[in-house]
């Protein structure tokens, strides 16, 4: 069994307010306190990253999953739309942040300049991060192995 890691990605508004923290896991698990929601979810039927499998969610599939979560113990139209809403405004800031670290990995660049902390540059089990610049734009990545 390969070791788990975990990676928390802090999300900004354009105007540089935080929007939220989100915690993903190599083996699935997404979990989340952000100004929409304290939700969570876990994934345990994905190939190749969960990053790469986050990338490729729509908007009405993450709010669904979202209120699985927690329609055990609260149900009802009023927390279907909470995460719909919550949905609509974490998934987007999210996967921009993950594009936007995956288009930075140098790893197959014929040269490349610098070293990051992408899960293609860190694999499953390593425990030794690679320093990396933070992103100074939209969103700010804060990357942190546990």
């Amino acid at each position: 069994m390969s070791k788990v890691t975990a990676k928390s990605y802090t999300l900004r508004k354009v105007n540089g307010q935080w929007l939220g923290q989100i915690v993903l896991t190599s083996d699935g698990m997404y979990a989340s306190v952000t100004d929409w929601g304290n939700l969570s979810c876990l994934w345990r039927n994905f190939s190749g990253k969960f990053e790469d499998f986050l990338l490729g969610l729509n908007i009405d599939y993450f709010a669904s999953n979202m209120y699985q979560g927690i329609s055990y113990i609260s149900y009802g139209k009023k927390i279907d739309q909470a995460c719909q809403r919550y949905a609509e405004e974490i998934l987007p800031a999210l996967q921009e942040v993950l594009r936007k670290e995956k288009e930075s990995c140098q790893r197959d660049k014929p040269t490349p300049t610098k070293l990051c902390n992408c899960s293609a540059c860190v694999p499953d089990g390593d425990d030794k991060p690679i320093l990396r610049d933070d992103y100074n734009d939209r969103n700010t990545l804060e990357t942190t192995y546990y």
